[in-house]
């Protein structure tokens, strides 16, 4: 899934391509794999060999966490495209070797699974919390092995590394990843107050992919997402000059921005694009045939940020995701107390629910309100 995802390709001029770049394959490391295939390898030997592992570091400099432990398993699955064990087993030695913290466990069925600590929540992906910490199955081994829930594990003994610092990983979509370049445009219209709005926008297809990759994360890191420069110079900046040309107030620019989530994006709910809870951030937005509420919710928020002066949150209620703003001075209509401070709703979902209008299925329910964690 993962390799088919990146589009990865080992071709005969030793090149590896990962999210769009071309990174030299050292023809021992080809030969090394053919030879494993045929003998088995301790332990000790493995670790060796995959320790003399050399990764550019002009091509890797950069990688985000996530990247770097995407560009292991993909590495190894390619070296190693019909043998999981011997696949796992590299993987788990260039993460550690990446600095990452892991841990490798057994199941019943003999299967070896390397195990990594992340520093934040994820959803969607099987843990087991060994000495007080989590560690996540990223490369999904045991779920096929689940047995009413649960998987028996036994834990694996290893030799403590002297003088290496190993950290989990950590989630920061504030920090763009590195990516080759493969370029797209989409085009969005649409009106507010009679106005026709419409932009060129400009996408890279490997960031797209990049992001689709990452596992669910809390809203609180989802909102540590910026802007690529692309969506910044094709649709921030143009849409920033449209609205101080139409002279928008800055609720009547909130407005603008929901008009243009609700007019230019179809719902269609996750289960039925994907079969499976996943939070589609700008870049897939664009590309993708529809989007969910938590998606426009993030995706409105960040807009508010770049285009207003007006404080955004979000407003997580029982099966819904929306959006809170700064209340108008002098509003009286419904508002929303948060940090002293009040807030009106806008929906980006609903067209049912005009600005500051709480819609009548959820008027009753109390949202938890999602801003970034305090530092």
């Amino acid at each position: 899934m993962i390799l088919l995802l990146f589009g990865f390709i080992l071709l005969q001029t030793q090149t590896f391509t990962f999210l769009g770049l071309d990174i030299p394959v050292n023809p021992d490391h080809l030969e090394w794999a053919q030879s494993t295939n045929k003998i088995n390898f301790s332990d000790s030997q493995f670790e060796e060999i995959a320790n003399e592992f050399v990764l550019d570091t002009i091509v890797t400099a950069g990688f985000t966490d996530w990247q770097k432990i995407q560009f292991s398993i993909a590495y190894s699955g390619e070296l190693f495209p019909t043998n999981k064990e011997k696949s796992s087993q590299l993987t788990y030695y260039l993460w550690r070797k990446w600095g990452f913290e892991t841990e490798r466990v057994k199941t019943d069925s003999g299967l070896r699974v390397p195990l990594i600590s992340v520093s934040q929540q994820l959803f969607g992906l099987q843990f087991y919390r060994i000495s007080g910490k989590k560690f996540f199955d990223v490369l999904k081994l045991t779920q096929s092995e689940k047995d009413n829930g649960k998987i028996k594990i036994t834990l694996e003994d290893k030799d403590p590394d002297e003088g290496t610092d190993f950290r989990p990983v950590t989630f920061n979509l504030g920090e763009l990843p590195v990516t080759g370049v493969a370029k797209t445009e989409k085009i969005l219209t649409w009106t507010f107050k009679e106005q026709t709005y419409s932009t060129k926008v400009e996408l890279n297809r490997n960031l797209s992919l990049y992001y689709f990759s990452l596992p669910n994360i809390r809203f609180q890191d989802a909102l540590t997402y910026r802007f690529s420069p692309d969506l910044l110079r094709t649709l921030v900046i143009p849409l920033k000059a449209q609205m101080k040309e139409n002279g928008l107030t800055e609720h009547e620019k909130v407005e603008c921005i929901r008009q243009l989530l609700l007019q230019c994006f179809p719902y269609i709910d996750d289960q039925v694009l994907f079969g499976y809870e996943h939070l589609q951030f700008p870049e897939e937005i664009l590309l993708s045939e529809g989007c969910d509420c938590e998606d426009r919710s993030v995706f409105m928020f960040k807009l508010v940020e770049e285009l207003t002066s007006l404080k955004p949150l979000l407003a997580d209620f029982p099966e819904h995701v929306s959006l809170l703003v700064t209340a108008p001075e002098g509003w009286q209509g419904e508002v929303y107390e948060f940090g002293s401070r009040y807030y009106v709703y806008c929906d980006p979902t609903y067209f049912n629910a005009p600005f500051g209008e709480t819609p009548e299925e959820i008027r009753e329910l109390i949202p938890e309100i999602i801003d970034y964690d305090e530092k």
